[in-house]
């Protein structure tokens, strides 16, 4: 019996296939929001439009509520963000490049608070940390000093475990004893480097953890920890001009379940002004790394310059030139085509770095994905679909 439900059912259809490129067929289909995040309540709609039961797929009336409305809240969030986003200070930008920088910026930041909440642990390694490197952000002071805590943690975990292993043999260490003058020293320059890097009360916990994992060591283990820490200050900050899905990754790899719960990123991450930014937006960036292309780029890779490739356990890949000449026209070929965008010829520069060369064979450094998926994809001229 054809019924107007037919026709809601094929509109779920035609929404999901607009922005995934593909036949939405069976119940396992990609999603909207693994393309455009910023649109994953469309899912939603797409969802109930597929309904298998037609008497709960929803009238042509009720979608178009729920398309205006949504629309109306994107452009509302967007403005939100917008307006937070311009620079304090003139940055000798005009104002039409300022509202195209802030305008890529705001959808950049909501992706970013899209995919911190909802990715799921298992494809957080896929994200494309380089997406959109034209904006380089900054994360909020005390998000870059949680991040510097969090990191001496780990310092700070790994030494107290390497100790603790010692346990089993019956061999021990002796704790910092904090009443004496020498150790109290080594506390209190732990103290001095963390009060530079002070965080919100409510990972306050974090902090705590730090001191007394530190004082569980032994005293020469300590001194090995503060050259760490210290060291971390002449590091660059992974939350400090970097892109944007770049904090993203870093954020979610280092802090604890519980506390990701809540943080905005929107209210915490800003356009990084001081630096030279790209107008130029490019329109095949990828927001995560679909594996299944690398292949294709490869082979490319293969059929055109006579190359071998091998995949890593690390799921990195050995690209070998069977011949330097290959290797040569390669690499004079992707330098030309990258020299006039900074940005692609840092790129182009890193992959073709040499690991080793005997008879006449390029070994390269291992590629990762987002290398094979963007770099030697545009080498290439191979348009990724994801």
């Amino acid at each position: 019996e054809l019924t107007c439900a037919c026709d809601i059912y094929a509109l779920g259809r035609i929404i999901n296939e607009v922005f995934t490129k593909k036949n939405p067929s069976g119940e396992s289909i990609i999603t909207i929001a693994d393309i455009i995040p910023l649109l994953s309540p469309l899912d939603r709609i797409v969802e109930r439009c597929r309904n298998q039961n037609p008497e709960q797929r929803p009238s042509i009336d009720e979608l178009l509520i729920e398309l205006r409305l949504l629309d109306g809240e994107l452009k509302d969030n967007l403005d939100s963000i917008q307006d937070c986003l311009y620079p304090r200070k003139t940055v000798g930008y005009s104002i039409v490049e300022e509202d195209a920088i802030v305008e890529q910026a705001s959808k950049d930041i909501m992706i970013a608070q899209n995919m911190f909440d909802t990715l799921p642990d298992e494809r957080l390694e896929e994200i494309n940390t380089d997406y959109h490197r034209n904006i380089l952000y900054n994360a909020e002071a005390w998000l870059q000093n949680l991040y510097f805590q969090l990191v001496a943690l780990d310092y700070c975990v790994h030494k107290f475990e390497y100790e603790s292993h010692y346990y089993n043999e019956n061999t021990t260490y002796k704790p910092l004893n904090l009443e004496n003058e020498k150790d109290a020293l080594l506390y209190k320059r732990l103290n001095l480097i963390l009060e530079k890097h002070q965080i919100p009360y409510n990972y306050k916990h974090v902090t705590a953890h730090i001191r007394k994992l530190f004082c569980s060591c032994c005293d020469y283990h300590c001194e090995e920890l503060l050259a760490n820490i210290m060291d971390l200050d002449t590091e660059e900050n992974h939350l400090f001009h970097a892109p944007v899905l770049h904090i993203v990754y870093m954020l979610r790899h280092k802090l604890p379940k519980e506390d990701q719960k809540g943080l905005s990123l929107i209210d915490n991450i800003s356009i990084c002004w001081e630096t030279e930014l790209l107008l130029k937006i490019e329109e095949n960036q990828i927001y995560t790394i679909d594996g299944s292309n690398e292949i294709d780029v490869l082979l490319h890779l293969k059929q055109k310059y006579d190359v071998v490739y091998e995949k890593t356990k690390r799921n990195e890949y050995y690209v070998r030139f069977k011949s330097e000449e290959k290797f040569n026209d390669f690499k004079e070929y992707a330098l030309e085509i990258s020299h006039t965008d900074f940005v692609f010829e840092g790129d182009v520069e890193k992959i073709i770095r040499i690991k080793r060369k005997y008879c006449g064979i390029v070994e390269l450094e291992p590629l990762d994905s987002f290398d094979v998926t963007n770099t030697l994809s545009r080498i290439l001229d191979i348009r990724i679909n994801n």
